[in-house]
């Protein structure tokens, strides 16, 4: 099996045979030539599915070409965003609603059981991914910003194999001008690839796997466990979801780099993040500006109201997590990482949903409380704060002399700085994102 890049089949085989070939061809038969090694590299995971992955190249493509000339862009738009989402839609939850709906009837005794057990339909692989990068280009063709060109370099774009499995979301303006125009292969960017690479296998292989045996061992029995070994397990948990996942996506941007392409950033150390919207800027970054700019933005971001921007970040997690994730058990993903969006959102405007004032309708009240319990969030009372800080230096100036005013002055300063940096850190929902 080829689609797995820590495989012998990748590692021995087809990545080596891959980068020599475009070293080795002239530089305007290169896109052809990624574009053949990415079907052959799909296909090696299920050949059925090739056409699957065709199919939606050619119909995206037409739609892509014919949005800038339509009449109606904006039903051309709804129809190519409809059809990726039906597609997904379909092999995401069509078996698993055959199977809910088959076990209902069974438990109301309206068939034997066996007679029916759903759909059994496999998931392609990497759906989702090229399923945000269709609806992507098509947006920003309806918006102007993106012409596409050529077929060729469009179906390269698509299936690009570095990037097809497990990202980074790749914008089609950010690999097309390079695909386009190919430029000569350097031999500092390959030895720059091939160390990213390495760094990404290693992270894979020596740790990553490592802290797996840790985290199942306490999840796989975790009545066995003392509070030591649970706290060692769910560490590991935490460094081995992290290190997987950007394990993979140095192994792609590196395997990009030696192919003389660069593919965006997706890790800049999230767990070093200082607030929510810090970590959603560090964590699987190629996401999170995909759901602020196609989901958070459109759905109006914090424009209209601090009741309309709750709204939009709590609809922009479930929704990320429905369509990013297989199976209605990811539907609680966007209550969980929404409500901590909610309290930096409520923190940021001045609203304190522990005290039950504005906010204290909310659910996230409640969380709020328990994160600012932990030193998470800004003290609501900062503003206040300052304002009697400021009182006490008018009335102290003239006792205190000019000297030791000044002394005051400066630490007050300093202290409104500090909490004014503090507050702009959590402003901003979703990453900052605000429409332009």
């Amino acid at each position: 099996m080829v689609v797995l890049f820590t495989s012998a089949a990748y590692l021995l085989l087809f990545l080596p045979a891959t980068v020599a070939a475009c070293w080795i061809v002239p530089a305007r038969w290169r896109v052809g030539l990624l574009l053949a090694a990415s079907y052959v590299f799909y296909l090696s995971w299920n050949p059925r599915y090739g056409a699957l992955l065709a199919a939606s190249t050619v119909v995206n493509f037409a739609i892509a070409r014919r949005l800038p000339s339509a009449r109606s862009p904006r039903a051309l738009l709804a129809a190519g965003v409809a059809f990726n989402l039906g597609v997904l839609a379909y092999f995401k939850y069509v078996g698993l609603f055959t199977k809910s709906a088959a076990d209902l009837i069974d438990w109301l005794g309206l068939a034997h059981r066996g007679s029916f057990d759903g759909l059994q339909v496999l998931l392609p692989l990497a759906i989702s991914f090229f399923t945000f990068e269709m609806i992507s280009v098509q947006v920003d063709v309806y918006r102007g910003d993106v012409r596409v060109g050529r077929f060729l370099e469009f179906a390269a774009y698509k299936a690009f194999f570095p990037k097809l499995v497990s990202g980074p979301i790749t914008r089609y303006r950010e690999l097309a001008p390079q695909l386009e125009q190919p430029q000569p292969l350097r031999f500092e960017q390959f030895q720059s690839g091939v160390a990213l690479f390495a760094l990404g296998l290693a992270k894979k292989l020596v740790i990553a796997d490592n802290c797996a045996v840790l985290a199942n061992a306490l999840f796989d029995d975790p009545s066995s466990a003392n509070s030591g070994t649970a706290a060692v397990g769910i560490l590991a948990f935490g460094v081995q979801i992290y290190l997987d996942f950007s394990a993979y996506t140095d192994m792609a941007r590196g395997a990009s780099r030696m192919l003389g392409l660069e593919l965006p950033r997706n890790f800049n150390f999230p767990y070093a993040a200082t607030s929510p919207s810090d970590f959603w800027r560090r964590w699987h970054m190629s996401l999170s500006r995909w759901l602020r700019d196609y989901l958070y933005i459109p759905l109006g971001g914090n424009r209209h109201g601090r009741f309309n921007t709750y709204r939009n970040l709590m609809l922009t997690m479930l929704l990320g997590g429905l369509v990013a994730r297989r199976g209605l058990a990811f539907r609680p993903l966007g209550g969980d990482l929404g409500c901590p969006a909610l309290c930096v959102a409520c923190d940021a405007r001045g609203a304190s949903p522990a005290r039950g004032r504005r906010c204290g309708s909310w659910p996230a009240g409640h969380a709020h409380r328990g994160v600012r319990g932990l030193g998470l969030l800004p003290c609501p009372h900062a503003r206040s704060g300052i304002r009697r800080l400021r009182r006490a230096r008018a009335r102290a100036a003239p006792a205190l002399g000019a000297d030791r005013a000044v002394l005051l002055g400066a630490r007050m300063a300093r202290a409104h700085g500090a909490a004014r940096v503090r507050a702009g850190e959590w402003r901003g929902g979703l990453g900052g994102g605000q429409a332009p």
